[in-house]
């Protein structure tokens, strides 16, 4: 990892938030122009930019974020039927920004695996925080990847098995800014990245959660990945991408029951992690993916019906 710093000394605490926005807006200066050339393709970054916002309105953050990096963010403002959201995205920047807090400092920044291969998982390629000492920080990931294979499937883990790496944090602020909701889908989540063992180098990972598995599944192979392409345009998405073995491939795209998911040209229904995301059945070699969402039954009657009643306003305007 890069690490980008920007000092804030001797600022007062409302000051240093206005310090913090605006060196936020500075960042479009090397981000919007690798933006714009995507958007010259008629495309968007194949990467995504992640903001660990504090106490920042969500809602601000979130628009501020997209507005200053023309980039893709893994959260959203009303995102509806897309699970993925709630059940990691959102654990994963609270924990991500306490995990900053406490562990940020003058000489660098530290923080533990399970933030690195989380930031892996959403394919962000960067990351913006504030430090414990108010200090804006950047990290930028040298390989951000939308497709992490694994040679297993298994039920979610317990998360007991992670109580130990929740309180490594200050668990005053953890206690005062979490709900005991928030801190169980922090828990949750936590099971989840350690579970998975994630190799970036490798494309790769352990295995993978699903829910309502039978028994576990293992294919006894050890897989790794190689994106070859990678183009994301407003409603579709190209995945060109060589796994060395028979594996699953973990997409960093979240579930959503409306979008068509293609394999080599071929409809498959693909399978959906504990934490809301697509998975696909690779066997060995090099593959093409697509992801294309579609109206859904009631959307399409409902668009339907507003054309006729368009249409019928009209000729009974004509006529009258």
């Amino acid at each position: 990892f890069r690490t980008i710093e920007w000092p804030i000394e001797n600022v007062a605490g409302e000051e240093r938030e206005r310090l913090i926005f605006r060196l936020l807006m500075l960042n479009k200066w090397f981000l919007i122009p690798t933006a714009v050339a995507y958007e010259a393709r008629g495309e968007l970054p194949d990467y995504r930019v992640l903001w660990a916002r504090a106490s920042l309105n969500r809602f601000l953050a979130t628009g501020l974020l997209y507005y200053n990096t023309r980039t893709p963010i893994a959260d959203g403002p009303h995102p509806g039927e897309l699970h993925a959201v709630f059940r990691f995205v959102r654990p994963f920047e609270r924990y991500a920004n306490l995990a900053l807090a406490t562990m940020a400092g003058d000489d660098g920044l530290q923080l533990p695996e399970t933030v690195y291969a989380g930031l892996y998982l959403l394919n962000v390629k960067y990351l913006f925080a504030r430090s414990a000492s108010g200090r804006a920080v950047g990290l930028q990931l040298p390989e951000p990847s939308p497709v992490v294979v694994a040679p297993a499937l298994a039920p979610p883990p317990d998360p007991a098995a992670v109580v130990g790496s929740v309180l490594h944090l200050d668990l005053n602020r953890l206690l005062k800014e979490s709900d005991p909701r928030e801190v169980a889908e922090m828990t949750q989540l936590l099971a989840q990245l350690q579970g998975m063992a994630v190799r970036p180098a490798d494309g790769a990972c352990a295995r993978l959660f699903i829910d309502g598995l039978a028994a576990p599944v293992d294919l006894g192979t050890d897989p790794r990945a190689r994106v070859l392409e990678h183009h994301v345009r407003p409603a579709r998405v190209e995945l060109r991408v060589e796994v060395s073995a028979h594996c699953f491939a973990r997409l960093a795209y979240g579930h959503y029951p409306h979008v068509a998911v293609r394999v080599d040209g071929a409809p498959v229904t693909p399978r959906v992690t504990a934490a809301g995301f697509l998975v696909v059945e690779l066997a060995a070699g090099t593959h093409d993916i697509t992801l294309e969402p579609h109206l859904s039954t009631l959307r399409a009657l409902l668009l339907a019906l507003a054309a006729a009643v368009t249409v019928c306003a009209v000729v009974l305007h004509l006529r009258g």
